[in-house]
């Protein structure tokens, strides 16, 4: 099973999500939609990924802040991961986003916080 891990604003409804649900339909993927939240996003990930451990093989691959999280999940799990184009301090980089962020889903918006950064940051290594 792959599970493919959105990035910021994104969701397991995506263009890349979409992709990969075609390219890799005889793998199986999932690509749940995550919420906003950094915690709450890693914990949604981190019991779906034990469920299906529990079953199978999981293989992740992560775009963006999707990939920042796959970073972290795959050094927790030890699983193999593919990333692409990752955030690799989004604590940082995404700092620009405080405030009304996007959903690029619906183009909806969601409040994105000095919280959220730091909940990022307290993930690093």
């Amino acid at each position: 099973m792959i599970l493919y891990i959105h990035g910021f604003g994104g969701s397991g409804e995506g263009t890349k999500a979409t992709l990969f649900k075609t390219l890799f339909k005889d793998l199986g993927v999932l690509a749940p939609s995550l919420p906003t939240h950094p915690n709450l996003a890693l914990k949604t990930l981190e019991e779906l990924i034990g469920a299906l451990l529990r079953h199978e093989k999981v293989s992740l691959i992560g775009s963006s802040l999707g990939g920042y999280y796959a970073q972290v999940l795959s050094a927790k799990f030890n699983l193999p991961a593919v990333l692409i184009n990752p955030a690799t301090e989004p604590y940082i980089t995404l700092r620009r986003a405080l405030g009304n962020a996007p959903h690029f889903y619906d183009n909806s918006t969601f409040l994105w916080q000095e919280a959220h950064l730091e909940a990022l940051r307290q993930k690093e290594g």
